[in-house]
Protein backbone atom coordinates (compact mmCIF):
# COMPACT_ATOMS: atom_id res chain seq x y z
CA UNK A 1 0.00 0.00 0.00
CA UNK A 2 1.12 3.29 -0.82
CA UNK A 3 0.04 5.22 2.05
CA UNK A 4 1.19 5.19 5.43
CA UNK A 5 -1.21 6.32 8.48
CA UNK A 6 0.96 8.40 11.55
CA UNK A 7 0.11 9.01 14.96
CA UNK A 8 -0.69 12.39 14.77
CA UNK A 9 -3.55 11.54 11.86
CA UNK A 10 -1.43 12.42 8.80
CA UNK A 11 -0.68 9.83 5.97
CA UNK A 12 2.43 9.85 4.41
CA UNK A 13 1.80 8.97 0.15
CA UNK A 14 5.06 6.60 -1.09
CA UNK A 15 4.75 8.15 -4.96
CA UNK A 16 6.86 7.86 -8.28
CA UNK A 17 6.42 10.35 -10.79
CA UNK A 18 7.56 10.37 -14.39
CA UNK A 19 8.52 14.35 -15.11
CA UNK A 20 8.05 15.74 -18.59
CA UNK A 21 5.08 14.08 -19.03
CA UNK A 22 2.45 15.45 -21.69
CA UNK A 23 -0.42 15.79 -18.39
CA UNK A 24 -0.05 15.78 -14.85
CA UNK A 25 -1.99 12.82 -13.69
CA UNK A 26 -2.03 9.53 -11.81
CA UNK A 27 -1.31 6.80 -14.36
CA UNK A 28 -1.52 3.99 -11.43
CA UNK A 29 0.13 2.26 -8.74
CA UNK A 30 3.34 0.24 -8.64
CA UNK A 31 1.97 -2.87 -6.55
CA UNK A 32 6.03 -4.17 -6.41
CA UNK A 33 7.84 -0.72 -5.36
CA UNK A 34 4.31 0.18 -3.20
CA UNK A 35 4.04 3.88 -4.82
CA UNK A 36 1.55 5.43 -6.70
CA UNK A 37 2.59 6.32 -10.16
CA UNK A 38 1.96 10.20 -11.03
CA UNK A 39 3.03 11.73 -14.11
CA UNK A 40 3.72 15.46 -14.09
CA UNK A 41 3.84 17.78 -16.83
CA UNK A 42 6.57 20.05 -15.45
CA UNK A 43 10.26 19.11 -16.28
CA UNK A 44 12.54 17.74 -13.40
CA UNK A 45 14.50 21.31 -13.90
CA UNK A 46 15.14 23.57 -10.15
CA UNK A 47 12.62 21.81 -8.50
CA UNK A 48 9.46 22.41 -10.92
CA UNK A 49 8.91 18.50 -11.29
CA UNK A 50 8.16 19.07 -7.13
CA UNK A 51 5.99 22.39 -7.21
CA UNK A 52 3.76 20.84 -9.92
CA UNK A 53 3.60 17.74 -7.49
CA UNK A 54 2.48 19.54 -4.51
CA UNK A 55 0.17 22.07 -6.60
CA UNK A 56 -1.17 18.38 -7.97
CA UNK A 57 -1.72 16.76 -5.18
CA UNK A 58 -3.43 19.69 -3.19
CA UNK A 59 -6.01 19.71 -6.67
CA UNK A 60 -6.71 16.60 -6.80
CA UNK A 61 -7.43 15.71 -3.32
CA UNK A 62 -8.81 18.73 -2.35
CA UNK A 63 -6.58 20.28 0.33
CA UNK A 64 -5.43 23.37 1.76
CA UNK A 65 -1.57 24.39 0.73
CA UNK A 66 -0.41 23.72 3.67
CA UNK A 67 -1.49 20.54 4.22
CA UNK A 68 1.05 18.62 1.44
CA UNK A 69 4.46 18.56 2.15
CA UNK A 70 7.68 16.96 0.13
CA UNK A 71 9.38 15.03 2.91
CA UNK A 72 12.07 13.01 0.91
CA UNK A 73 12.97 11.98 -2.63
CA UNK A 74 13.81 15.76 -3.35
CA UNK A 75 15.86 14.87 -6.08
CA UNK A 76 14.50 10.84 -7.22
CA UNK A 77 11.74 10.17 -8.84
CA UNK A 78 10.87 8.30 -5.66
CA UNK A 79 9.35 10.92 -3.47
CA UNK A 80 7.36 10.53 -0.34
CA UNK A 81 4.26 13.36 0.74
CA UNK A 82 3.22 14.11 4.30
CA UNK A 83 -0.73 15.00 3.55
CA UNK A 84 -2.91 15.89 6.13
CA UNK A 85 -7.10 17.13 6.28
CA UNK A 86 -8.30 14.18 4.46
CA UNK A 87 -8.67 10.36 5.21
CA UNK A 88 -6.68 7.63 3.48
CA UNK A 89 -10.39 6.00 2.54
CA UNK A 90 -11.03 9.57 0.95
CA UNK A 91 -7.22 9.30 -0.94
CA UNK A 92 -7.94 5.78 -2.07
CA UNK A 93 -11.22 6.81 -3.43
CA UNK A 94 -9.95 9.47 -5.70
CA UNK A 95 -7.12 7.02 -7.15
CA UNK A 96 -9.84 4.40 -7.95
CA UNK A 97 -12.00 7.02 -9.66
CA UNK A 98 -8.53 8.24 -11.89
CA UNK A 99 -6.88 4.86 -12.56
CA UNK A 100 -10.10 2.70 -13.62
Amino acid sequence: MFIQKRLDGSLILDVEISPNSETSRISGVNEWRKRLRIDISKPAVNGMANEELLRFIIQKFNIKSNQAELISGHKSKQKSIMVSGISDTDILSVVNQEVL
